[in-house]
Parts: C-alpha cells; structure tokens; sequence
C-alpha cells in the first residue's frame, strides 16, 4: 500500500510541474520566407491605413473624404485635384493619398475645381499653398505647381485644407521603399 501511494504523490508531483509551465518546451521555428529558408520578416507597417486613420482623426466628422492612392513612386510628377461637392457638403483632394520614396522630389499640379479657395499644406515639410476657386461653376479655377520632396525617413504626413480640414479636407504623403 505505500508503495502506491508513493507513486501516486510522485505523478501528481510531476503532473503539476508539467502543468506549469515549468519545464520548457521548445517552440516551433518560424515558417520561412516564401521557402527560401530564410527566417520569416516582420510586415512592415501599412501605412496607407495608418494615413487613413490619421485622416479621419483629424475630421471633427469623424470622416475623411477619400479618394484614392497614387504611387508615385519613379515618377517626377503628380497631378491632384481638390474642391467641394456642394450637394453632398464635401471637400476632397484627389487622389487623397501620394506614396513617394523616400528622399523623392516630384512636380506636384494642384487645381482647385471648388467653389471656394482652398489650401494645400503639409506643414512638417514647409508647404502651404493658397489655390483660388472656379469664377463658374464646372471650369477649373486656379492651378498651381510646385516641388515636394518626400522626407528621407520613412513614414507619413498629413496634407491638409486649412479652411476645411475639420471637415475632412485631408490626405497624405506617404514616404516608403
């Protein structure tokens, strides 16, 4: 009869240190990157989703208007347009989102297609342009164009209206490899 008892305090005494983690047990490796052997990479960030949500934070309606990405990437140029749409209280570049390389220097064309004037501002990077409106309604107003170089660090910046960002007026460069 001891010698059961013994056995059985001995495996419930094994059975509980196994149970708690304190013998470690060896973790699977890391699947392989595209089987190549290689260690599997982090995912960089997205931060074109990350552009967008920084987008809708700045909205006092909770929502940026969104139209669009453009890769700019190898491109000397970009052309966006920005206005108002009256009859759904929107104001809106487009393309809302510009992804450059970092260090990337573009011509960027903006014309105003608004009602009202309106700003295109990325303050991180020294830009601030006034671009008037439309004299009627249909035709371009104002077009104006000048450099941007995208920042050497990778990451994102806001662009904004400044009459109108409150409302959704945003977009952003985004810098990536």
């Amino acid at each position: 009869m001891r010698g059961i008892t013994f056995r059985a305090v001995v495996g419930l005494a094994l059975v509980a240190v196994l149970s708690s983690g304190a013998c470690a047990q060896k973790q699977p490796a890391p699947e392989s990157a595209l089987g190549t052997g290689e260690p599997a990479q982090q995912q960089p960030p997205d931060l074109v989703a990350q552009a967008r949500e920084l987008m809708d934070e700045e909205a006092i309606s909770g929502k940026a208007v969104f139209k669009g990405v453009l890769d700019v990437r190898g491109e000397k140029k970009a052309e966006i347009t920005m206005g108002d749409d009256r009859t759904k209280h929107e104001t809106y570049f487009e393309p809302s989102i510009l992804i450059g390389s970092p260090g990337q220097e573009i011509t960027v064309r903006v014309t105003n297609w608004g009602f009202v004037p309106h700003t295109f501002t990325v303050m991180e990077l020294g830009v601030d342009a006034w671009i008037q409106s439309a004299d009627a309604p249909g035709e371009p107003g104002e077009t104006k164009t000048f450099k941007v170089t995208f920042p050497e660090a990778p990451g994102l910046y806001l662009i904004h209206c400044r009459p109108h960002d409150t409302g959704g007026m945003t977009g952003a460069l985004v810098a990536e490899d």
